[in-house]
């Protein structure tokens, strides 16, 4: 029963890769008038719907209990930079270059959890996670040598996710995660909201149609992962979350023609490799502490 289960979430984790490398295809392909801002509110603004209908549907607080609201103020709003940032590094830069570099966000969850949480980390641990924070720098730097830009956005992107996760982990047994992905969704709609207006111009047929799909393929990323969490512990799968490296790399190759440079190609294996190491490294500690 336990392997059908851990199968299940496997599979979901692969939906969600695969729904969320595709929600950055669509972001690149936008047309240049349609602002970042819009394509967060179309992606936020459906995740709004569905996480509202999965609360009400559940009984759970809408919006959480008062005493956590600066924490979750913090988490969606960190989480709201982040998705600009990304967003921002997609449309100017290289979709695997963006990716990688946006993978080095658990070195950042680590260092954050470490001051603010006090959790404990070995010295393993820290060479690994300084190791996947020089893959992205190696992914992005010369990959991106035309412009800083780029690499600077996905970097701060890493931040923000690096702030968001941690406050994730402050959640634990607090604020039920549906209600926390609804309060994330509703800042992120009001937040991008006026600026939208400000610059709103009317979008085109085909432009409707990558806002739609990158509401669609975004909500089925946070759908997908969700359930997959649900099924499944973290340290039993969330290392199947690196195959969004391989398949932005793939995305970009076939579908815009980016032909990843050496350096994003080795970055990536360094991303991957420590990456698994400390999937496995923890599964074995986690293991033993339990004999």
């Amino acid at each position: 029963m336990v392997s059908g289960l851990k199968k299940s979430a496997v599979f979901w984790m692969i939906v969600s890769v695969m729904g969320f490398s595709f929600m950055q295809l669509f972001v690149k392909l936008s047309g240049e008038d349609i602002s970042v801002y819009l394509q967060v509110l179309c992606r936020n603004a459906l995740g709004m719907i569905i996480a509202g209908y999965y609360v009400r549907k559940e009984g759970l607080p809408v919006f959480g209990p008062a005493a956590e609201q600066p924490y979750l103020f913090a988490r969606s709003i960190a989480g709201f930079l982040g998705l600009v940032t990304f967003f921002c590094a997609t449309r100017l830069g290289d979709i695997a270059d963006a990716t990688i570099i946006n993978r080095t966000g658990p070195f950042f969850t680590t260092l954050f959890s470490v001051i603010f949480l006090k959790e404990k980390t070995r010295l393993p641990q820290w060479i690994a996670l300084m190791l996947v924070f020089c893959g992205g720098l190696i992914a992005g730097n010369p990959g991106l040598s035309s412009s800083m830009a780029p690499m600077l956005l996905a970097l701060a992107s890493a931040v923000c996710n690096g702030i968001a996760y941690t406050l994730l982990a402050h959640f634990r047994d607090k604020v039920p995660a549906m209600t926390v992905v609804m309060h994330f969704s509703v800042v992120c709609v009001i937040c991008a909201l006026p600026f939208v207006i400000k610059a709103f111009t009317m979008p085109g047929a085909r432009d409707i149609l990558m806002l739609a799909m990158i509401a669609l393929t975004g909500c089925l990323g946070l759908i997908s992962i969700t359930i997959a969490y649900r099924l499944a512990p973290a340290s039993e799968i969330s290392i199947y979350d690196q195959l969004g490296i391989v398949m932005s790399v793939l995305i970009g190759w076939i579908c815009l023609g980016e032909t990843p440079s050496v350096s994003t190609i080795a970055g990536g294996l360094i991303v991957l490799t420590v990456s698994s190491w400390i999937f496995f490294y923890n599964k074995n500690k986690n293991t033993n502490h339990k004999e």
